[in-house]
């Protein structure tokens, strides 16, 4: 009769095709990756602000936040020593977000549903 379910109505383990975690593929773990990419601006900025304040990598290794905070005594005679790391951490962020909004957009079920696709 029921010889493929257990007592309480589960398969068991070996009747499920691929691992555990691929069922929930389409609900959760799109939305959470998505998540996960949008999450590394808030490190970006963490260490750059970090850097920037002399709580961040040691001296010899280059960081954003250590290059703006050594090119502020020069940002009047050579504005480009701060420009461009202030540029190179906009694009940072930026292109983390845009990322993150699309596979957002392309993997959470219920913005597709939202959309009508």
């Amino acid at each position: 009769s029921n010889s493929g379910y257990w007592g309480i109505g589960l398969k068991p383990h070996s009747e499920y095709r691929g691992s555990f975690y691929g069922k929930f593929d389409s609900d959760a773990v799109g939305p959470v990756r998505a998540e996960l990419i949008s999450d590394r601006t808030g490190a970006v900025l963490a260490e750059a602000t970090m850097s920037f304040l002399g709580l961040g990598v040691p001296p010899p290794a280059a960081s954003w936040g250590s290059m703006l905070n050594d090119a502020r005594p020069f940002l009047f005679d050579a504005p480009h020593l701060v420009v461009f790391p202030a540029i190179a951490v906009m694009l940072c962020v930026l292109s983390f977000n845009f990322v993150g909004d699309a596979l957002r957009d392309d993997l959470d079920p219920r913005t597709r549903i939202a959309v009508g696709l």
